[in-house]
């Protein structure tokens, strides 16, 4: 017999045990069992939302950084500052003409954040499911 093929190997086993009697499965066995599983499987589904939080915290605090550190830094360099206007009221008008007739630049500015958002609901929802497909695989 070739122990290391498997198939010999089970039918090794088969034939040891072919002549014992079944024995009686100790009480409360099947409980203890059915509550490991679930704890496992509790465990498996918070490691599966802790990576998705984190996930989803990394593209929260990348937008947040982008808005309030990147965008008024180029504002700033650029001169679109308060105190680079005559007055503020000015700077207020200015920026209505603007958004009255910039409306194209504005869409892309949403449509670039509505992008942010589903990459983050991609990431939320895809990056457990994509870990649950590894770990059947191994």
């Amino acid at each position: 017999m070739d122990l290391n093929n498997m198939n010999d190997l089970d039918r090794f086993i088969e034939d040891a045990l072919k002549n014992d009697p079944l024995r009686p499965v100790p009480t409360g066995f099947h409980k203890r069992v059915e509550q490991r599983v679930r704890v496992a499987a509790i465990a498996s589904s918070e490691r599966r939302w802790f990576h998705s939080r984190m996930i989803a915290s990394v593209i929260l605090f990348a937008m947040v950084a982008f808005t309030v550190v990147i965008v008024p830094a180029l504002a700033f360099f650029q001169g679109w500052t308060v105190r680079a206007l005559p007055g503020a009221m000015g700077y207020l008008d200015y920026m209505m003409v603007f958004a009255t007739q910039s409306w194209p630049e504005i869409l892309l500015a949403v449509g670039f954040a509505a992008i942010v958002v589903v990459a983050a609901a991609v990431a939320w929802f895809v990056v457990p499911i994509l870990r649950r497909n590894a770990a059947r695989q191994h």
